[in-house]
């Protein structure tokens, strides 16, 4: 079943999160991969680059790439270009996946 809704908290933007650091392209993807309708409840979506910067006029795919590139340099993503995958990897502690128990199962 394909997700339908995303879980995003406003402690992102709290004065100790470094994610204010980061570029805004960067926070872009962030929460374009996010939002994914493809992401597994394990937080993980294939990497499709060109199909990402076809969803803004004003983006290229080397843009993409730089932005997954400082997402991974600071460890809001892992990125598995042998399998193409791309894992967010603090998914399922904030997206509530594992309050539901039969879920975890």
């Amino acid at each position: 079943m394909a997700r339908t809704r995303a879980t995003l908290h406003t402690s992102i933007w709290n004065p100790d999160s470094e994610f204010q650091f980061r570029t805004s392209a960067a926070q872009r993807l962030y929460f374009l991969i996010l939002t994914q309708g493809d992401l597994s409840l394990c937080g993980v979506v294939s990497l499709t680059v060109d199909r990402w910067a076809r969803l803004a006029s004003d983006t290229k795919p080397l843009q993409i790439k730089k932005a997954l590139a400082e997402l991974a340099e600071h460890r809001y993503l892992v990125v598995d270009n042998n399998t193409q995958e791309v894992w967010i990897r603090t998914f399922t502690a904030h997206d509530g996946v594992l309050r539901q128990p039969n879920m975890v199962v």
